[in-house]
């Protein structure tokens, strides 16, 4: 792919404030922009680190995001498969996301009606939501 490079990093201890510093940036960008900031996040590891490394910054101002998910499983929240639940007792209790700018499955649903209600919220962002493998320039 053309103009993609790769970043290897020793460890997550290195990779962690980069990846916050480099989420951040790309967030006040495109709030100047567009008003907001779009972003797809991932689960396992990725959830600890990068909520660990964004509380770190001291002027961490997220009223202005919608966050998706880009590997959600269909479990309750609160089950550890839950990369909402994991986000959200890392770092969703902790920042100034608003209710509306959390873009969750509805669990209650049955699966097929869950996917087709998962796929309309993240078509009403589309145009600006960004996946955390599309960070790097």
């Amino acid at each position: 792919m053309a103009g993609r490079r790769v970043v290897v990093f020793p460890s997550s201890a290195e990779l962690g404030p980069v990846l916050a510093q480099l989420v951040t940036s790309r967030a006040e960008k495109a709030i100047i922009s567009h008003g907001r900031f779009t972003l797809g996040l991932s689960g396992g590891s990725l959830a600890s680190m990068l909520s660990k490394e964004l509380l770190a910054l001291p002027d961490l101002d997220c009223s202005k995001w919608v966050v998706g998910f880009c590997d959600e499983r269909l479990v309750f929240f609160d089950d550890p498969e839950s990369t909402f639940g994991l986000y959200k007792s890392l770092l969703f209790s902790k920042v100034n996301i608003p209710d509306r700018g959390i873009l969750a499955i509805d669990s209650s649903l049955p699966v097929n009606e869950c996917a087709a209600d998962y796929t309309r919220k993240l078509k009403e962002v589309q145009t600006s939501l960004l996946f955390c493998d599309q960070l790097w320039p």
